[in-house]
């Protein structure tokens, strides 16, 4: 049986936002994605700001009667918009989050291979 659920939590511990990898600090709320799929439990965290960008994605891909192996992956959502051309199917506060990540990911690159 294949299942999620989201729910908005306030964290008590650090955790990582699993689409931007920034820190999610205590105190502050985050979506919280857990779910089971072939038998396998897993569960995700993610800040709000990357979790609004996520729900907008997926309602297009619900639209679309695109099935769950077609959508992006956790972690995938930036790469994903960029190589579905999708960024022109979305809001513009969408569009103003994807882009932010997108930039923040090629800063991140090109300082790890400076390293």
């Amino acid at each position: 049986m294949n299942f999620d659920t989201t729910t908005i939590r306030t964290a008590r511990k650090v955790h990582t936002c699993v689409e931007c990898d920034e820190q999610i600090q205590p105190g502050t709320r985050y979506a919280r994605i857990a779910g089971a799929t072939d038998g396998h439990g897993w569960a995700v965290s993610m800040c709000l700001a990357c979790h609004a960008l996520a729900e907008e994605v997926w309602a297009l891909c619900r639209r679309d009667y695109m099935v769950p192996e077609d959508r992006p992956a956790f972690g995938q959502l930036v790469a994903w918009i960029e190589a579905v051309g999708w960024d022109e199917r979305l809001s513009p506060e969408g569009v103003a989050r994807w882009w932010t990540l997108r930039e923040a990911a090629r800063n991140k690159g090109a300082a790890s291979s400076r390293d």
